[in-house]
């Protein structure tokens, strides 16, 4: 929808911030499934929908997936 310029209704967006709240791991992060555990890809794909849901960058989903990422990144660098 943010692709083509559709505005995305309303009760959309709140439903969609309400899922992903629900949803996040305790590390701030997200996996690919429900269950599965904090991936990079999933975490930044959330967190980037967060802000296209109007997310401020200092709102604690988006700060805990930032932090989360940062994490993951240097333990990423140490394995590479």
């Amino acid at each position: 929808m943010y692709i083509t310029g559709y505005k995305i209704p309303t009760e959309w967006k709140i439903e969609m911030k309400r899922y992903l709240a629900n949803h996040v791991n305790a590390d701030g992060g997200w996996g690919m499934h429900l269950e599965g555990t904090t991936t990079v890809f999933a975490t930044a794909l959330y967190y980037v929908v967060l802000r296209i849901l109007d997310v401020e960058k200092d709102h604690p989903l988006a700060t805990g997936a930032r932090e989360r990422l940062l994490k993951l990144g240097k333990i990423y660098s140490k394995v590479c």
